[in-house]
Order: structure tokens, then sequence, then C-alpha cells
């Protein structure tokens, strides 16, 4: 997970997020924490980004 997600709103910031965790299965497992990490991060965002 090491592309960085930019989406339009936070809708699309969490599927895109969503997305990019179902890859964990194809990684070794000492790389899981640092794309749940991420995948925290960027949904935090998504929950503290304005509501229009």
């Amino acid at each position: 997970m090491n592309e960085t997600v930019d989406p339009a709103s936070p809708q699309e910031l969490v599927a895109a997020t969503l997305a990019a965790t179902e890859q964990v299965d194809s990684l070794p497992l000492a790389d899981h924490v640092a794309v749940f990490e991420k995948a925290h991060e960027q949904l935090r965002s998504a929950l503290d980004a304005p509501r229009s």
C-alpha cells in the first residue's frame, strides 16, 4: 500500500482504503502492520473531513 490515495470525497477515500487493504493477504506478515496503520490514518482523515 505504497500509493497515495487522493479521492475527491470521504466516501471515495474509504472505498479506496478498503480496496488497498484487500492486498494484505499477498504481503509478508511483517508488512501487515504498515498496511493497517496507513488504512487507519486514511479512514481517520475521512472521518475528520468536513461534511458537505
